[in-house]
């Protein structure tokens, strides 16, 4: 296997580790003296749509099954994979930049989506795309030729392929635990650090 698919794997594998490199300094960093009443109600908002996003895609892409369960994770151009080949990382973009709202680091925001973007961009998406490719040939590149990496754009909100139903509800939120959680932790640590620094 060539050097760049290895590290493309790894980086595929273990890109939890990457948010955690984004996420920790909103935690530690002293926010700067910007305290109105709006970044509440807005980062959470934003944090909430991130997640929002992330499992109404896993409705239609499916969840971490076993390789011979039939509901697992598969090629899909359903729901909002009609619009763009990459609903969940603009899930993770749009809760990283309410992320730094809910801080109060309103300066870290540039640094955090360009940093999120950059890791699915040039990465990420570059090693799954190499692997759909392999194992869905035309079919999926006649995808990429239909709707955009990032997008939307409006000439491409046409369906491809078959229509898929979404799947069960446990089983997705199941998948995304750790969506919930990131939610739910994120929105805790914030309020944990703001007690902190008002005393």
């Amino acid at each position: 296997m060539p050097f760049t698919r290895l590290v493309g794997r790894w980086l595929f594998r273990y890109r939890w580790l990457f948010y955690l490199v984004v996420f920790v300094p909103m935690a530690l960093i002293r926010w700067n003296e910007i305290r109105h009443f709006t970044t509440w109600p807005v980062g959470i908002f934003l944090v909430f749509i991130g997640s929002s996003i992330r499992i109404y895609s896993a409705f239609y892409i499916g969840w971490k099954g076993r390789p011979d369960d039939p509901l697992k994770r598969t090629f899909t151009t359903s729901g909002p994979y009609r619009y763009t080949r990459n609903p969940l990382y603009w899930g993770n973009i749009i809760g990283f930049a309410g992320a730094a709202v809910l801080f109060k680091l309103l300066w870290y925001i540039p640094i955090a989506v360009s940093t999120i973007f950059l890791l699915h961009h040039l990465l990420i998406v570059w090693y799954e795309e190499e692997r759909m490719r392999e194992k869905y040939g035309e079919s999926y590149e006649h995808y990429c030729k239909t709707v955009p990496r990032w997008g939307p754009k409006l000439s491409h909100l046409v369906p491809v392929g078959e229509d898929r139903q979404p799947f069960p509800i446990l089983r997705v939120f199941l998948s995304e635990l750790g969506t919930i959680a990131g939610l739910v932790g994120t929105i805790i640590t914030a309020l944990l650090k703001e007690l902190y620094l008002s005393h």
